[in-house]
């Protein structure tokens, strides 16, 4: 009897499949089975996603690879097996209720729907289908992103599919507008409904949203911005066209903080074309203040320092905007534009110019509680291009001749800081120290500036020390403040001494603290490099020093007999020699007479002892 051959698995009744998927507890070795042949496959495929939706540990898994790997077929054939199409992994679903502003890295395994996935992808006939047949647009999410809530609270909200649509997708204005026909109204629970933020991320929305009511006047953000302050602060004038369509819309609202107009916002984000356009709409108020009594010409003057503020600013004065208009404590447009530190960081000098060419007058806020006149504002230290150096000599040439005085000495209050956090000092010093700007020094100087005032150094506020302007300078110039790294070369810096010393800036001593020639006649940080002092000592004449100082510095670095030798003898040695040559330079007549008086000296002295003999 010949051996009955083997029956594959082709050939095996579909019962003994059921009975051997039965047995089989691994959801994996259910799948391999599946695999294995065609008929394995037609009779399992059914029990493998039962046992998916029902049994497995997470359910549902299949709808989630699905999503994640673009295979539609997987979902249909999953929900017709009745699979949720809401579906988190049950061991990590009540993660969501936690506060997500104290989440830490450590805890923040990703939680999201299939509906997310398909989103962030860019997997659209999924999304679609999904939200077709019922899964929830409300769905949140936990460690899909990091972003953080910026109006509302908690700090890290559990995001819905909106989010991720309107800031993650791929093509997220596709899945964000299909989401929004489904009913998606909100990126987060806490977050409100449809409003500005939504088209901020996708412009391409901003009709749907019009008409879904999403930019009406009462849909404010925490900070009391209507859509059409937010419009205008981004200058989509589309959007600001569209909203203002409404016979609704009020051009007058007023944010609640700041109680700041539409206008205020479209001129201190600088957006021209903006501007025009609320300038033309009826019943706009162009002379309108904030809380502090600011206008709008104020709000420009605050904002960006480049060639559009200078339109806008016309724009407003031609619109009958006060050009002088003061705060509620006291300070001008023109002030404020030279005194501008926040975000920039520097005075916003192209808004000097065009206020000055309008007229504004810089004698109605001359300077501020510390001794700040618009001089010193303008003369902070600031980037060196042209849209700051051009415009800032020219007002500086403008100023003076309007009569300001630009010799005064600010005086910062110990109990704060000043705005260059350590000192104080004229506008002469402000333009060598902190400009760094040869010209503005020049300019200064050709109108009077005095060279020789004392400058305050503000460094250690427990001891603060009155130095020589040079001295000041130096420090500035050559780095010796604390704040600073790396000195300028001595070509940038050596305009501004040469030019100081040609005006008679002293290189002498004030209370008896190190002088400016002193400072040069320091060790070099780099062996035998003296290009400071030779410059100095070329530059300077019997007009910035005295024979005695000059000898008393000569004194201090004659090598002394029982000095250790080596590098530091050989710097004084040079230094000695240096001094030596430039006091034969600037007094030979007065060190003739010095030697002539010392030998009579020593002739009386002479005679004295034979006297006495």
């Amino acid at each position: 009897m010949e051996a009955k051959a083997d029956m594959g698995l082709d050939k095996v009744p579909p019962e003994i499949l059921l009975k051997i998927a039965e047995a089989l507890k691994s959801e994996k070795d259910l799948g391999a089975l599946v695999l294995s042949c065609r008929r394995a496959y037609m009779t399992l495929n059914g029990v493998l996603y039962e046992r998916n939706v029902f049994e497995a540990q997470p359910k549902n898994s299949c709808v989630l690879w699905a999503a994640r790997n673009d295979s539609l077929n997987t979902i249909k054939l999953a929900y017709a097996h009745g699979a949720d199409l809401n579906l988190y992994d049950p061991r990590s679903e009540l993660r969501i209720t936690i506060v997500w502003s104290k989440r830490k890295k450590a805890d923040a395994r990703k939680i999201f729907s299939p509906l997310h996935v398909s989103v962030m992808k860019g997997f659209h006939h999924i999304t679609q289908y999904l939200l077709d047949h019922g899964a929830s647009v409300d769905i949140p999410s936990v460690g899909l992103c990091s972003c953080h809530a910026l109006n509302f609270r908690p700090l890290f909200p559990a995001w819905f599919p909106l989010h991720t649509a309107l800031v993650h997708a791929k093509e997220g204005e596709i899945s964000s507008e299909m989401l929004i026909r489904h009913g998606a109204r909100k990126e987060a629970a806490e977050c409100p409904g449809l409003s500005f933020q939504t088209i901020s991320h996708q412009p391409s929305l901003a009709r749907l949203v019009a008409d879904l009511g999403g930019l009406g006047e009462g849909n404010v953000d925490a900070l009391g911005y209507a859509p059409l302050h937010l419009a205008s602060l981004d200058g989509m004038d589309d959007v600001v066209e569209m909203i203002l369509e409404d016979p609704k819309a009020n051009i007058k609202a007023r944010t609640l903080e700041e109680n700041n107009s539409v206008l205020h916002c479209s001129v201190r984000q600088r957006n021209l074309k903006t501007t025009k356009l609320l300038l033309e709409v009826p019943g706009i108020e162009i002379e309108t203040t904030d809380n502090r009594n600011r206008n709008v010409v104020y709000a420009a003057a605050r904002g960006c320092n480049d060639g559009t503020v200078a339109s806008i600013i016309s724009l407003l004065v031609q619109g009958g905007a006060n050009i002088n208009l003061p705060d509620m404590d006291g300070i001008t447009p023109l002030y404020a534009a030279a005194s501008r530190m926040l975000i920039y960081g520097y005075p916003n000098f192209k808004a000097v110019e065009a206020l000055l060419a309008h007229g504004a007058d810089p004698l109605l806020y001359q300077k501020n509680h510390n001794g700040w006149t618009i001089f010193h504002q303008l003369l902070r230290q600031a980037p060196n291009f042209g849209e700051v150096v051009s415009p800032r000599r020219a007002a500086l040439k403008r100023l003076i001749e309007l009569g300001l005085d630009f010799d005064t000495c600010s005086c910062t209050t110990q109990d704060e800081f000043g705005l260059d956090f350590d000192g104080d000092g004229t506008p002469l010093f402000f333009a060598a120290a902190l400009a760094q700007d040869p010209e503005c020094t020049e300019i200064l100087l050709k109108a009077g500036a005095r060279p020789n005032t004392t400058v305050v150094n503000g460094e250690d506020l427990d001891h603060m020390q009155t130095q020589s302007f040079l001295a000041g300078v130096f420090r500035h110039l050559w780095w010796e403040t604390g704040g600073c790294v790396i000195a300028p070369p001595l070509s940038q810096a050596g305009e501004i001494i040469a030019v100081l010393l040609k005006y008679g800036a002293r290189l002498e001593d004030v209370d008896g603290e190190e002088s400016p020639l002193e400072f040069v006649c320091r060790c070099p940080e780099q062996r035998m490099d003296y290009s400071r002092l030779d410059f100095v000592l070329e530059h300077a004449t019997s007009e910035n020093v005295s024979l005695e100082h000059v000898e008393g510095v000569i004194s201090a670095n004659r090598p002394e007999s029982g000095r250790a030798e080596g590098m530091v003898d050989d710097h004084h040695r040079i230094v000695v020699h240096k001094l030596e040559r430039f006091r034969e330079r600037e007094f030979p007549g007065e060190m003739m007479g010095k030697e002539i008086a010392d030998d009579v000296m020593d002739v009386d002295a002479a005679g004295d002892g034979d006297d006495n003999m």
